[in-house]
């Protein structure tokens, strides 16, 4: 488990993993980063040990490629009962992503909808 690595190392995961996500061209092996950066996310979230990912994610669902849009949604979805529980200070960036994406004319982007809500 993470928790119990030296913090340098958790860094590097974190890093290596929003890099990677990024970086993959491959559609079902982004999908599995994301589930992992989902997974990572919601246990570090909760003690505020992974402050980039919201910058991450809001650069992200804004980003020109469309995959990595979807990328983003599918990690929004995940996290997003602990973005209302927890971080209240991000709602409005967080309904803004929220409007901007459901407002995408992307047929895959469109898709993917569902897995934010």
């Amino acid at each position: 488990m993470v928790f119990s690595f030296p913090f340098q190392t958790q860094d590097q995961i974190k890093r290596m993993l929003l890099c990677g996500l990024q970086a993959e061209a491959n559609p079902e092996i982004r999908r599995k980063i994301s589930d992992v950066v989902s997974e990572l996310g919601l246990g570090l979230l909760d003690n505020g040990a992974w402050p980039d990912l919201f910058p991450f994610l809001f650069n992200l669902s804004d980003s020109p490629d469309e995959g990595l849009r979807i990328s983003a949604m599918e990690i929004w979805g995940y996290v997003n009962m602990n973005i209302l529980n927890n971080y209240g200070i991000h709602i409005r960036g967080w309904v803004d992503t929220y409007l901007f994406l459901f407002s995408e004319p992307s047929p895959p982007v469109c898709l993917n909808r569902t897995s934010m809500i």
